[in-house]
């Protein structure tokens, strides 16, 4: 296999330094294809495969470059963390951006070219901090040279949303892949600025990526967006009801994530948003996504400001837990359930009312972490306490094959 994909590789490579443009258009797809297939078994021949895309930018034009653009993020999804070579990033970035460089801010051909620095950045990830100033101000400049355009009727208003909204993504891949590296390029007025423009879009697809940014931010940089919260917390809370559930999705993950960094500070929020989290939960036929957002960030603003949810517990607990079984991304599914543990430890009585969800609930978490499987041991042994002579009751109102699990998990 590894002769077959020498063999290919070289053969795809050499067609496609051809001068020939359609030539160029069939290697170019070709190369995308055997990038595809090929995945990690491509790793030793990366200087070969990245040297001929770089040769390939300064011949190609028009269609072909958006192949090319379309190479680059397929080598960079193939090989994942295997890029992160600096030799290699010095040899692929560079060519990339100088053909951002000669574009104007409503050049199409930046949508592909945009989406594939977002996929080498998130491989590469600290390799790419040479480059990542550059990146940031001319994301932050098309997205206001594209609103100034808007506001002067100077462009189609669909096609520049599509700018700021490929200028945001890009934006979350850099926080995401940098982290704190980036730290210093966000927390300038101007970003800030940028930022409260897109929030504040009436068109819901921008708001949503907006959002986005917001949730990574507070994970990698919840410092620099301190600054920002007063303006940025009312406009989240604000889009989480009665607007389309693909906005309300990132409102409420956005919600979750500045709950788990700002801690207890979280408190001085939960009047503007956790009457409409729980009003999220009541639809229980609604989006799967929102539903589970909703739940997890429920969970962490409960993890970090038990002492007051608790006291609401009853009103929601049910489609909560409900809502808590759907939960499958890992992190996310550890930290909501720990909410669940501090709310029920604080209010008891809510957890007796509703234990059978609580127990279908903490049977969906199959592989939980010991000192987290250990707090919801705790919480079931308080209810059993808490019910005295009716445990017997409570618990036989269990299906047997939730009792079982119960008991050979947790000893109840």
């Amino acid at each position: 296999m590894r002769t077959f994909s020498s063999q290919f590789c070289t053969c795809f490579c050499s067609a496609c330094w051809t001068p020939t443009k359609k030539v160029q258009e069939a290697a170019a797809s070709a190369l995308c294809s055997l990038q595809e297939s090929a995945q990690t078994r491509l790793v030793p021949y990366l200087p070969h495969i990245t040297d001929t895309i770089a040769q390939c930018f300064t011949m190609y034009k028009h269609k072909n470059l958006l192949i090319l653009y379309d190479a680059v993020g397929t080598l960079a999804e193939a090989v994942g963390e295997k890029l992160a070579i600096p030799e290699i990033v010095n040899k692929l970035v560079p060519p990339i951006l100088q053909q951002w460089h000669g574009m104007e801010d409503s050049d199409r051909k930046m949508h592909p070219l945009m989406a594939a620095i977002t996929i080498v950045s998130c491989s590469v990830k600290k390799v790419m901090k040479p480059y990542v100033e550059v990146i940031v101000a001319r994301c932050i400049q098309i997205v206001h040279n594209n609103y100034k355009m808007i506001q002067e009727d100077k462009a189609n208003r669909a096609e520049s949303k599509r700018f700021v909204m490929s200028s945001l993504d890009c934006l979350s891949g850099i926080i995401e892949a940098l982290g704190q590296d980036v730290s210093y390029l966000l927390s300038n007025e101007e970003f800030f600025k940028m930022l409260h423009v897109c929030l504040t879009d009436p068109k819901g697809d921008v708001k949503q990526v907006a959002f986005g940014v917001i949730g990574d931010m507070a994970k990698e940089h919840i410092q620099a967006l301190r600054v920002g919260l007063p303006k940025f917390m009312p406009i989240l809370a604000d889009n989480l009801v009665g607007v389309p559930s693909h906005v309300a999705t990132n409102s409420a993950w956005a919600l979750g994530e500045i709950a788990v960094f700002i801690k207890g500070d979280y408190a001085q929020y939960l009047d503007m948003t956790l009457q409409d989290l729980i009003k999220l939960l009541e639809n229980r036929k609604g989006s799967a996504n929102l539903l589970e957002n909703a739940s997890v960030a429920i969970g962490r603003i409960g993890w970090v400001c038990p002492q007051h949810i608790s006291p609401h517990l009853e009103s929601f607990c049910q489609n909560w837990c409900l809502a808590l079984c759907r939960v499958h991304h890992p992190v996310e599914k550890d930290q909501a359930f720990r909410g669940l543990c501090e709310l029920v430890r604080h209010n008891n009585q809510a957890a007796i009312n509703f234990f059978p969800y609580i127990c279908e609930a903490i049977a969906s978490f199959v592989s939980p972490q010991d000192d987290l499987k250990y707090q919801m041991q705790a919480i079931l042994v308080a209810v059993k306490n808490a019910a005295g002579n009716n445990w017997e009751g409570f618990f036989n109102q269990l299906n047997p094959k939730l009792r079982a699990f119960l008991s050979q998990h947790y000893q109840i």
